[in-house]
């Protein structure tokens, strides 16, 4: 199984995205770095259906991908073409409302102190939303509360957390619950549900003391 990488505007991933495709290679993966065009701010109005087809060419069903920001609504659009294992969406840019095919194969890495998001979310006339900061509501997917800002899932401490939750949920047979199988997702706290209501479980970790 493959996992690919989706990544944001304002950049190709190399700051965020690609920091953790580099470190789930490091632990014997094959993942794919999608070579998607550098949208700005007024591009990304227009660009998520075609870069969603640019993701669907060089994906294939069955894989699994991980998507930052804009990307998580670029591989939205993605997935209206391809069949995909699981969607890992961190920091999603894009609408907290949005209907997956397939909720239950959906992961969403959100945190309330994104302000990034917040206030990307308030931009008029753009495709931006706050699923970033507060998860999504379609029933089905499972939503994974942080403390942290919009990339700070790619640094260390996090990112070694964020990568075994990917490798869980790569190794998941697919509609299989997460919780409690004892992820460790967390900066400071993370709170695991699946929406609209039941919580599946829940993890505090400290990162006092950590470098």
């Amino acid at each position: 199984m493959r996992i690919a990488g989706a990544n944001g505007i304002n950049s190709w991933g190399q700051g965020s995205i690609d920091l953790l495709l580099l470190e789930l290679a490091k632990r014997g993966h094959v993942v794919l770095d999608v070579p998607l065009p550098k949208r700005h701010w007024f591009s990304a109005r227009w660009g998520g259906k075609p870069d969603g087809e640019i993701i669907a060419k060089h994906t294939r069903d069955g894989d699994v991908i991980v998507a930052h920001s804009f990307g998580c609504l670029r591989t939205w659009h993605a997935h209206q073409i391809r069949d995909f294992a699981a969607i890992i969406c961190i920091a999603p840019a894009m609408s907290d409302s949005a209907e997956w095919n397939h909720p239950e194969h959906v992961h969403c890495l959100y945190s309330p102190k994104d302000l990034a998001i917040r206030i990307g979310a308030r931009l008029l006339f753009h495709p931006f939303g706050a699923a970033g900061s507060k998860g999504f509501t379609q029933e089905g997917v499972t939503n994974v509360e942080y403390q942290c800002g919009h990339s700070d899932y790619f640094q260390p401490p996090l990112i070694s957390r964020v990568a075994d939750y990917v490798e869980r949920v790569a190794r998941m047979p697919r509609g299989v619950d997460l919780g409690g199988v004892g992820n460790r997702p967390t900066c400071e706290t993370a709170h695991v549900t699946r929406t609209p209501t039941r919580i599946a479980s829940e993890f505090r970790y400290s990162t006092e003391g950590e470098g």
